[in-house]
């Protein structure tokens, strides 16, 4: 099959361009001399509703057809997505090595860590990216503190289990969403707008990866855990104005807000300074909290999506354009 060139109109006649010698590469060959990937076996699937399922389920067969040993990476197998569109009616099953691949109609194998590590493939493990038992949303989910002695508990559970093998964690995936944008923009569940409870939740989130890390140190595990932290870089509106202080703001609002306390065990002193309506929403004795709960992590994940732009507004609650999480 001939190759397109960059740009292409599909239009020969008019074209310039001499494609009809050109080879469509195979996925299967290497790509250069300084390629080390070897091959690939797994396509890993999140929590993305039926539609993200679907496009997961049709990747990782047509992988397959293509000569790739493919895998699914979900643990929810009885749920109403990749696993039920393969067959699968069971759980992968435990031993004292770990859980075991369920095999499916179609040959594909479902499960967890095994296969990955069987393959060369050294997993990264998140141990909380937004599903949460629903008791604990119930009773508030991360706005109520006895959030930090569940997640203390399923943490514990996941290094006993997965520890010997797993040499990579991240305590929770983007905190920003199932904190700010679930209680300070309500566009997240429970989809409710409460200032006081959005800084409680962000708060107690971080004392629950605090724990989580203290918890790993102390049960001698050789790996590195950290956590993942969404990034917006926020820039002024005008650049020669009290803008550069709006972006400051923003920027610590959205940002910042994580990587302070993961870092450096403090939340930004700008905003708890200068904006009395986030040091009157905090909760009771927060800095002290931080301070005595803090732990250095090992590793931080960021993710980026886009920046935002903001502009200094002395009357709003960050003294800045207040940039909506992009969930």
């Amino acid at each position: 099959m001939s190759e397109k060139s960059s740009g292409c109109s599909g239009n020969c006649s008019s074209c310039s361009q001499n494609c009809g010698s050109r080879t469509e590469q195979s996925l299967l060959e290497p790509t250069g001399e300084y390629n080390n990937i070897k091959h690939v076996i797994g396509v890993v699937s999140g929590k993305g509703g039926v539609g993200k399922s679907l496009v997961t389920s049709l990747l990782a067969s047509a992988m397959k057809k293509e000569g790739y040993k493919s895998a699914i990476l979900d643990g929810d197998i009885t749920g109403p997505s990749i696993p039920k569109m393969f067959g699968v009616t069971e759980r992968p099953k435990g031993n004292d090595t770990g859980m075991l691949p369920c095999k499916t109609k179609t040959g594909i194998e479902v499960m967890s860590v095994n296969l990955l590590l069987e393959n060369g493939i050294e997993p990264f493990v998140d141990i909380f990216h937004w599903d949460l038992p629903l008791y604990l949303m119930e009773i508030g989910g991360f706005s109520n503190k006895e959030i930090i002695h569940y997640f203390t508990k399923f943490a514990k559970a996941c290094f006993e289990n997965f520890g010997d093998r797993v040499k990579l964690w991240s305590t929770m995936n983007e905190p920003s969403v199932f904190c700010h944008a679930a209680w300070m923009n309500g566009i997240w569940p429970p989809y409710v707008k409460d200032f006081k409870k959005a800084l409680e939740s962000a708060h107690y989130a971080l004392i629950c990866h605090y724990r989580a890390v203290k918890l790993y140190r102390e049960m001698n595990l050789s790996g590195k855990i950290g956590a993942v932290i969404a990034i917006v870089p926020v820039y002024p509106l005008d650049p020669a104005s009290n803008d550069t202080m709006g972006a400051t703001y923003s920027m610590e609002t959205t940002t910042l807000w994580w990587l302070d306390p993961i870092f450096l065990g403090k939340y930004p002193e700008n905003i708890l300074r200068d904006c009395p309506l986030y040091a009157e929403a905090m909760p009771e004795g927060y800095a002290e909290e931080l301070a005595s709960e803090f732990v250095p992590c090992d590793i931080i994940g960021l993710n980026y999506y886009y920046p935002g732009v903001a502009k200094y507004e002395e009357d709003s609650r960050s003294k800045s354009t207040e940039i909506e999480n992009y969930y």
